[in-house]
């Protein structure tokens, strides 16, 4: 019993610091942690002839100022219903992972579709 309780506790705990919600500023303060975080696309990019097929949605502002870049490599892609296009621009999105630097950005890149939210016809909303 005592090690089901200390299980079950130690995976709350887990998936609670898993999912810490914060702003889209705060982002660089956070290298290393997996958080939760939203925001309005400013844009998006796919680069169906690269290698790996990557999307990439400027997050905050549009590239290169954007606040978050969000990577999401063709495997990952394909398993989505609705694919991200520049039509989202404008609209909220909500991402869950660890946040990276690239090129002295943050980026979360994407590994399971559940971690990408996006709310279509969220023009002018904020966090």
């Amino acid at each position: 019993m005592k090690i089901t309780l200390t299980l079950f506790l130690a995976a709350f705990t887990i998936s609670t610091y898993a999912q810490k919600e914060i702003k889209l500023e705060e982002l660089k303060e956070h290298i290393g942690d997996s958080v939760k975080v939203q925001g309005i696309i400013s844009g998006v990019s796919f680069l169906e002839n690269s290698k790996n097929t990557p999307t990439f949605i400027s997050v905050g502002a549009s590239y290169p100022s954007q606040l978050l870049t969000v990577v999401i490599w063709g495997d990952v892609r394909s398993k989505l219903v609705i694919a991200p296009s520049t039509k989202d621009a404008g609209n909220k999105i909500i991402v869950s992972g660890k946040v990276e630097i690239y090129k002295d950005k943050p980026q979360i890149v994407i590994k399971d579709i559940k971690q990408l939210e996006i709310v279509q016809d969220a023009q002018g909303e904020q966090q």
